[in-house]
C-alpha cells in the first residue's frame, strides 16, 4: 500500500492528504510523527511507493499521477529541473500557513 506522509498542523498539507485520499482509496495517510527525525526535519511532503520514498516536488508529481487518468499528465512538470521543481515547493512550503 502507497503510503503519504503529511505535516497535520500544517492547513495546506491536510488538505491535499485529505484531496488525494478521496481520489485514491487505496492510498494510506500517515503523520510525520511516523517518520525518522531526519526526514522530519526535511519538512515536506513524503510519498511511499512501494518501498521507495519520494521527496519534495517528486512526492507531488509521483502521489497526483499514480491516481492514473487525467493526472498522469502532471509528470510534464519533470521537463523542468529537479532543483528548479524543488525550489518552487519549499517556496510554497515557506509560505504554506497563508494559504
Amino acid at each position: 500500500m502507497n503510503k503519504v506522509y503529511i505535516d497535520e498542523e500544517c492547513n495546506l498539507c491536510t488538505s491535499y492528504g485529505n484531496w488525494i485520499s478521496n481520489k485514491n482509496k487505496s492510498l494510506d495517510i500517515k503523520f510525520q510523527a511516523n517518520l525518522s527525525s531526519h526526514e522530519i526535519n526535511l519538512d515536506t511532503l513524503v510519498y511511499e511507493k512501494n518501498g521507495d520514498r519520494f521527496y519534495y516536488s517528486d512526492a507531488v508529481i509521483n502521489s497526483i499521477s499514480d491516481l492514473g487518468g487525467i493526472y498522469v499528465t502532471i509528470k510534464v512538470l519533470k521537463i523542468f529541473p529537479k532543483i528548479i521543481r524543488d525550489n518552487v515547493y519549499k517556496i510554497i512550503s515557506k509560505f504554506r500557513n497563508k494559504f
